[in-house]
């Protein structure tokens, strides 16, 4: 139970129902269009299991390098040096890197584009780069992070990406900028909660020499750039709406007011309210909220489209 707290599943979880909502609703507008998916759902299992991968190391390697800010920041959470050593911690790393190497290498060979493989070593190597240093310094970290969290749907659009350039019917085109809004969605809610958790995790990272945009900029000016971060998110969202109004049931319009807009203005308002460090945990945790909300309401969309 350790090993998996320590690799995060409940993300880890959400990292597979989004790369195979994807895939649902990529089998059923192919279909409709008569366009046959590159991967079948064995090997696209082995693609979500390489994203796994990517993921799981990029946790790892995080907390063994951020083992004595944590001791600061959230010390009754801590997993490393109670329930797993560093070392064992670090065996765990290169174990998941190399199995999702091994798996890389065969579903390149498989579509006979071994150049493919270069995307998951690129992958490590930046989670680990952002785990090092990256994370240290003002915006860039989490931009890695943000760029990751659209990557986990956008890997499965790279996969198939030949079928969705196809695509010409009404409805695969509108499937089409379903997925362009939630790349995008995830993109900059990611960034958003991370800017927020910054804050929260403000007097570890100063005593550490962290130099992240609430140290950099101090936390009234970098709340400010968050809550911008913010209402960039909501924009996105009140863009889908009105693009998609006259192409959306009243159903799927009252999903998208209640599950994505109402949730995200009022993390907004908690956020704008924070003053304490505690404030600002419950701010992020309501940001994640969000998140969650818009894999549900993908879900739900691809029911009641």
């Amino acid at each position: 139970m350790a090993f998996l707290k320590l690799i995060r599943y409940p993300n880890l979880g959400i990292v597979i129902l989004t790369q195979f909502l994807f895939y649902w609703f990529i089998q059923q507008v192919f279909q409709e269009n008569g366009i046959s998916p590159i991967l079948d759902i064995p090997h696209f299992s082995l693609l979500v299991f390489t994203t796994l991968c990517i993921a799981a190391s990029g946790y790892i390697i995080n907390d063994i390098y951020d083992y004595e800010i944590d001791l600061i920041n959230k010390p009754d959470r801590m997993i490393l040096g109670k329930k797993i050593s560093i070392r064992n911690a670090q065996r765990f790393y290169y174990t998941t890197i190399t199995l999702g190497a091994i798996v890389a290498i065969y579903l390149a060979n498989h579509v006979q584009n071994l150049n493919l493989f270069i995307i998951y070593p690129v992958a490590v190597f930046i989670m680990w780069l952002y785990s090092k240093s990256l994370k240290k310094r003002p915006l860039s970290g989490n931009m890695v992070v943000a760029l990751f969290s659209a990557f986990v749907a956008g890997i499965v659009w790279f996969a198939e990406r030949a079928g969705f350039l196809a695509l010409n019917s009404d409805y695969g085109i509108q499937m089409r900028s379903l997925f362009l809004f939630y790349m995008l969605f995830a993109f900059s809610s990611t960034l958003y909660r991370e800017v927020i958790k910054d804050i929260e995790d403000y007097e570890g990272d100063r005593d550490h020499d962290c130099k992240t945009l609430p140290i950099v900029l101090g936390i009234e000016k970098a709340k400010g750039l968050t809550l911008i971060f913010g209402m960039f998110l909501l924009g996105n969202i009140a863009y889908w709406l009105i693009a998609q109004w006259s192409a959306l049931s009243l159903t799927l319009i009252l999903l998208t007011v209640f599950l994505l807009i109402a949730p995200t203005l009022f993390s907004i308002w908690k956020f704008y309210q924070s003053k304490t460090k505690s404030d600002y945990h419950k701010s992020s945790q309501i940001a994640k909220l969000v998140m969650v909300a818009g894999l549900l309401y993908l879900l739900l969309f691809l029911i009641f489209k």
